[in-house]
């Protein structure tokens, strides 16, 4: 989505978020398939690789700056 924008300066913000709520409403619809026991236990391996600097929202990656700079 983000190339999109570069490449297209017509592509809106409203459309972005759009797709972007399209993409989450997919996602969690196919959550939905998987069973809770299973769901648990991939975000008990989840928690444990998550690392401490991953918590702070303070520090963004080089990619997500990108991001909120085209918002």
């Amino acid at each position: 989505m983000s190339a999109a924008s570069r490449n297209n300066q017509e592509a809106s913000v409203k459309s972005m978020k759009a797709q972007i709520g399209t993409a989450i409403s997919a996602l969690d619809s196919l959550l939905q398939t998987v069973p809770s026991d299973v769901l648990r236990r991939g975000q008990e391996i989840a928690d444990a690789y998550r690392r401490p600097e991953d918590d702070e929202p303070n520090q963004l990656d080089p990619e997500m700056k990108k991001l909120e700079s085209l918002l």
